[in-house]
C-alpha cells in the first residue's frame, strides 16, 4: 500500500488488497469490461453509465441515489480510503475484482451526495507500438 498527498492536500490511498464488493458493483464492472469501456460513472439521480470512446451510455434504467452509490462502492475500498472518505468526503483506492480486472475507484461527494467514478486499468503494460505516439 502507498499513500501520497496531492495538490489539494487530500491523501490518496492505493491498495491491491481484496475487499468485498456489492452485487451491483460486480455487475456494473463486469458490464464495463464486457463493453470495453474506460470508466463507470455513478451519479445521483442518474442510471449507472459507462464511458466508451468518449461517449456516455446508461447500462440500466434505474436511477441511483447517493446512498445506493455509497453502499455499492464504499465496501470495495481499502480501509484507509474509507477513513479518508469519511473524513474529507473524497478518496481514491485501487481495486481488483477476480476474473474481471483491476480498477481505480474515486468515491466523492457532489452537492452532499455520494458519487463515484471507477476507471478500468489495463491488465498488461502496453507495448510502445500500441501507444500510438507521434514519431520522433
Amino acid at each position: 500500500m502507498t499513500a501520497e498527498i496531492n495538490s489539494t492536500h487530500i491523501q490518496v490511498i492505493h491498495s491491491e488488497t481484496r475487499h468485498p464488493e456489492s452485487a451491483e458493483l460486480r455487475r456494473w464492472l463486469g458490464e464495463l469490461v464486457l463493453r470495453n469501456g474506460s470508466d463507470l460513472l455513478l451519479v445521483p439521480n442518474a442510471p449507472a453509465s459507462i464511458r466508451l470512446e468518449g461517449v456516455l451510455s446508461a447500462i440500466e434504467d434505474k436511477t441511483l441515489s447517493g446512498e445506493e452509490i455509497e453502499a455499492a462502492v464504499f465496501p470495495a475500498m481499502a480501509a484507509h480510503a474509507r477513513e479518508e472518505y469519511r473524513q474529507y468526503g473524497i478518496a481514491d483506492s485501487s481495486y481488483r475484482l477476480e476474473g474481471v480486472g483491476r480498477f481505480r475507484i474515486n468515491l466523492h461527494r457532489e452537492r452532499g451526495r455520494a458519487a463515484a467514478t471507477v476507471r478500468a486499468l489495463p491488465s498488461k503494460v502496453p507495448a510502445l507500438s500500441e501507444l500510438r505516439l507521434p514519431p520522433g
